[in-house]
């Protein structure tokens, strides 16, 4: 890429609005994203040529490529293999938190006057085509403490996008957490280093780092984002879910992530994750990535007295083995994250 190819850079500004919003140049907008999508392009290096937020160029990109397949969209869809158990601490309304692709609930209370029995009902039509009517009332607690406390865990597999062979962990999760866990148990799984902005994509939906500074600009264009940190696994995904992570908006790292179980126990899971399974070793940070880090294997392998290789290796590690993957040292980062309370920012 030239910079003949740029000299419409930095973007031009149309209009400035309320608390300073800048609207740009749509023609010029347009060629700033078909630039990014080039191979080997920086996106960090474009936004700083542009004059914009890396962040803000980042959901550009991610606009313009929303019909893109990814690994995990071509999975078989699996319907959900149980119903979540509602527990009643008030006789008000009650909603479960299941997909209304699966099945449908409806929950209400009776209109009572004073002194009459307060009832809470729970109306769920299961998967078989079952309809489950359950009713309870304020004479009925003893019922309610004696019910058996219900987790699930979820075997996660998730691979990085656009890297042959792959580089994936299948790992199991307390279905609890939060999705802000999930983002540093993904860290420890894989090898990164949390030195990036991350955001997760769950049924369209965004949800991101509501306490970083340089996210505040992207909540305030888009009100239907959420903060991950307020927003558990359990009541997003089921088995056969689908859905997003991505880190480091200027490398670029996707990871698509595929719920292949879903499975209910009686007594609390041992740990917040254990990793089951993986293979190959994570990308060096800030490689350039796919595509980088493709380049980086080539000249490692082709060319490994060059001095460019030479640099690879001061870079990721004289040690760096792209085929190592090590689970019983990632597991052993997983158990120092949950002693020592990592990851509960």
């Amino acid at each position: 890429m030239t910079d003949d190819d740029l000299s419409f850079l930095p973007l031009r500004v149309t209009r400035v609005g309320i608390g300073g919003k800048r609207s740009f140049d749509p023609a010029d907008k347009r060629r700033l994203v078909e630039a990014c999508l080039r191979p080997g392009a920086s996106l960090s290096g474009l936004a700083l040529k542009a004059g914009v937020n890396a962040n803000q160029l980042h959901k550009w990109v991610q606009a313009h490529e929303q019909g893109r397949p990814s690994i995990v969209r071509d999975m078989p869809v699996a319907s959900s293999a149980f119903v979540p158990v509602v527990a009643i601490d008030e006789p008000a309304t009650v909603m479960a938190s299941m997909p209304a692709s699966h099945h449908s609930t409806r929950a209400e209370s009776s209109c009572v006057s004073p002194g009459s029995t307060r009832l809470a009902r729970l109306s769920a039509h299961l998967p078989n085509g079952i309809k489950l009517e359950l009713e309870c009332s304020t004479d009925h607690s003893s019922l309610n403490s004696s019910m058996p406390k219900s987790y699930t865990l979820y075997t996660l597999y998730t691979q990085i996008r656009d890297i042959e062979p792959p580089v994936w962990r299948r790992i199991r999760v307390d279905g609890n957490i939060t999705l802000r866990k999930l983002h540093h148990i993904l860290q420890a799984a894989f090898g990164w280093t949390d030195a990036h902005l991350h955001e997760f994509e769950v049924e369209g939906r965004t949800y991101a780092m509501g306490d970083n500074e340089n996210m505040l600009d992207l909540f305030a264009e888009d009100p239907e984002m959420m903060d991950d940190r307020k927003a558990r696994l359990h009541t997003l995904v089921f088995q056969g879910a689908q859905f997003l992570y991505r880190y480091d908006f200027g490398d670029g790292w996707h990871h698509d992530i595929h719920v292949e179980e879903a499975a209910r126990i009686d007594q609390e899971p041992y740990s917040e994750a254990w990793i089951l399974a993986g293979q190959r070793a994570c990308p060096p940070e800030d490689v350039g990535g796919a595509h980088g880090y493709d380049e980086m294997l080539r000249v490692l392998s082709h060319e490994p007295d060059s001095d460019e290789a030479q640099d690879y290796r001061t870079w990721a590690g004289e040690d760096f083995d792209p085929e190592l993957f090590d689970r019983r040292a990632a597991n052993a980062a997983l158990l120092r994250m949950g002693w020592n309370g990592w990851g509960k920012k």
